[in-house]
């Protein structure tokens, strides 16, 4: 498996994405609807960023998730009904499996595996499929993208030289149980209790008060200097690939 994307909460998606792209990255909106509730970044370790709008979902949505209607509809109806009025930045984190059709066969204590698909903004359709787990503090599972991820070869080529998600900060209550309820779930036997890793990205285990994601790491292949603070307000770090070793050029600390 492989990290395949973190859901990224904004206050403005339209403003967000000029946000990103002053600042070098490639931005696709989700749909060509003018009511688009979310965007994609893509990054050539085949991972992306997903903003979402809340403010642009149905109103009956938001409403249903805020009285826990949509919590009694099982478990990937829980996970939505959390995006829809969560106030963390960072939503929620997906994982890409090679063969999700056999991962759920041997999974257990999780949703069906349901079958999606959606138009892009040049109104190409694409499927995948995904599953959840019942616990909220896992990452949900996702497939391939057929027939492509992408919405154009190049998509993932950004001006900035940004490459790929390199690290995910995540605040845990207990890192031991953390560890040990994923490779429960996960079929994995990770040992170490501070991190691990997932495809090319580590996973790294704060111990926290209550769970989230605190911030996650790009790497990028320029050295950025004077970067704007605006990716702080995101919970965004780089870190610059020299020579195929990660070196953090440029820290911004989340506020």
């Amino acid at each position: 498996m492989k990290i395949d994307h973190v859901l990224l909460r904004v206050d403005n998606l339209e403003n967000t994405m000029n946000d990103f792209k002053d600042l070098g990255f490639r931005v696709y909106p989700g749909n060509s609807k003018k009511n688009c509730h979310h965007a994609m970044i893509y990054f050539k370790d085949g991972s992306f960023l997903e903003l979402i709008d809340q403010s642009m979902f149905p109103r009956v949505f938001r409403f249903l998730a805020r009285i826990k209607i949509l919590n009694l509809f099982g478990i990937i109806f829980k996970r939505f009904a959390h995006y829809c009025i969560s106030k963390e930045r960072f939503l929620d984190l997906a994982v890409l499996s090679d063969d999700i059709d056999s991962f759920h066969k041997l999974s257990e204590k999780k949703s069906k595996l349901i079958k999606m698909t959606r138009k892009n903004h040049l109104n190409q359709i694409v499927n995948w499929k995904l599953f959840a787990f019942d616990k909220m503090h896992l990452p949900f599972v996702m497939s391939e993208y057929k027939p492509n991820r992408f919405p154009e070869n190049d998509a993932y080529i950004h001006k900035n030289g940004v490459l790929g998600i390199k690290q995910i900060d995540i605040d845990v209550k207990d890192s031991k149980a953390y560890i040990e309820e994923y490779n429960t779930y996960f079929k994995t036997k990770f040992l170490n209790i501070e991190n691990f890793t997932i495809g090319n990205t580590t996973i790294l285990l704060n111990n926290s008060k209550k769970y989230g994601l605190k911030s996650i790491t790009l790497s990028t292949n320029k050295t950025l200097i004077d970067i704007d603070n605006k990716l702080s307000h995101y919970g965004i770090l780089l870190a610059e690939n020299i020579n195929s070793k990660n070196v953090i050029s440029e820290l911004i600390t989340t506020p």
